[in-house]
């Protein structure tokens, strides 16, 4: 299947969520800044499993960033004033919260392999959740007015200039 054909299908199996939406400002921001913080945290993970020096400082400023963002998600108040809210597109926000969503359901899925020796195909689970992320990536770049034929094309020049960035 090619990816137009692709693109056309994921959009079709589900209705786009419509308009604007008015998103509770503490909120959003919360919810970002703990989304952010546990990206932090993993990439430093990443970065000691590819022999690079682990960033302590980083790693104490995710971990106290994601601690407040939770602290003042449990105390937001969903009621509060218009003037706390923000204009959003909703299936920006949605593809972006799912994607993050279903990453840490990849992670969830490999991890009960390792820790408790789940009798099921792991290669299966992880390509269906790629397939979900897929789905999601795809709604985002709708939304964003693109096509994959342009983040495709990104993507290349990015490994390009890093390669050349190598040599």
């Amino acid at each position: 299947m090619d990816l137009k054909e692709y693109t056309k299908q994921a959009l079709s199996a589900k209705q786009e969520l419509g308009g604007q939406t008015f998103v509770n400002g503490q909120l959003l921001i919360n919810a970002l800044a703990l989304s952010i913080s546990a990206g932090q945290l993993l990439n430093q993970v990443r970065a000691k499993m590819e022999g690079d020096l682990y960033d302590q400082h980083a790693i104490n400023e995710a971990h106290d960033q994601a601690i407040q963002a939770l602290k003042e998600i449990n105390g937001t108040n969903l009621n509060s004033g218009e003037n706390d809210h923000y204009k959003v597109d909703p299936q920006i926000l949605h593809s972006m919260l799912s994607i993050a969503s279903l990453n840490a359901e990849m992670n969830e899925a490999l991890c009960n392999v390792m820790l408790h020796d789940y009798d099921f195909d792991i290669n299966y689970n992880l390509l269906n959740e790629i397939g979900d992320i897929a789905e999601q990536q795809t709604r985002l770049i709708n939304a964003l007015g693109g096509d994959w034929e342009q983040v495709l094309k990104s993507s290349i020049i990015r490994i390009k200039n890093k390669e050349d960035a190598w040599i």
